[in-house]
């Protein structure tokens, strides 16, 4: 081997040690990723219904609680008053013009200054998000141009409701200082779901219906062919010869496909 040779074989080696290292290290990095990905999954209190969220340990915060509380809680700031009743929707003030939240909200605003409600969100249109991986946790309502959020402040023994400090340009912050802002287990109410009365799956009808023809291919065939032709034995089968051919046409078509759609050539030695 000449010393060019060496050379070339001597980088060819080290390209596929430089790759191989690569490699490693980019299965490593990956492997974190997905570790942190995982670990910040577990940590994301996840939305069951408008009220309640869990984390995958059943762990979580239920406001359940909170939609006994009639009119809901309220908190002033200024000329703006905050009225939050989450799960479900409710009226609020009177029937006129300049309330938008009197046919029910989750989340409205009242402001004493021109004496208008502004509708700020509905019971289904919350989420849940998380501020890092272990909170805080917000519930957050989204209605319009306007977005409110309602932090779980402080697990207190007794329901009050803050105004927070981010506040303007349609963005709203609320203090939830609750029992129900206790990281607590959540007990979720599930139902089976309905399951359909006299009805068959497609799978179900298909294998009634390759059944049904099948007799009636194979037993039909079999007794016109006696009557009609005085088939005896294997005589009486339907197309006997395609039935016996098939399992050998089967296996040339494997083999086909195995060779690339290709014809077998055959030649002669002379």
């Amino acid at each position: 081997m000449s010393l060019l040779d060496e050379r070339s074989a001597q980088n060819v080696t080290c390209q596929l040690i430089n790759f191989a290292v690569m490699c490693i290290v980019m299965g490593l990095f990956s492997s974190q990723c997905y570790a942190l990905s995982a670990q910040y999954t577990s940590f994301r209190c996840k939305r069951v219904d408008s009220c309640v969220c869990m984390f995958e340990n059943e762990e979580g915060y239920d406001l359940s609680e909170l939609s006994a509380v009639k009119n809901g809680l309220n908190a002033t700031k200024s000329n703006l008053t905050f009225y939050f009743h989450p799960c479900t929707d409710i009226s609020i003030g009177n029937n006129t013009d300049l309330n938008d939240c009197y046919k029910g909200v989750s989340v409205c605003l009242y402001n004493s200054t021109d004496q208008t409600y502004t509708n700020l969100g509905l019971s289904h249109e919350v989420r849940v998000t998380s501020s890092g991986l272990k909170g805080p946790v917000a519930f957050v309502y989204s209605h319009n141009n306007s977005t409110t959020t309602v932090m779980m402040n402080n697990c207190a023994d007794s329901n009050s409701l803050q105004v927070g400090s981010g506040n303007g340009a349609n963005n709203y912050e609320l203090l939830l200082n609750s029992p129900s802002a206790c990281r607590q287990r959540v007990y979720v109410k599930t139902e089976p779901p309905d399951q359909p009365q006299g009805h068959l799956s497609t799978g179900s009808v298909l294998v009634i219906m390759f059944i049904v023809f099948s007799s009636l291919y194979f037993v039909g065939g079999a007794l016109v062919l006696k009557l009609l032709r005085g088939a005896e034995g294997r005589e009486m089968i339907p197309n006997y010869d395609f039935w016996v051919s098939l399992p050998g046409l089967v296996k040339e078509g494997f083999l086909f496909t195995l060779s690339g759609c290709r014809t077998a050539q055959a030649y002669d030695r002379i």
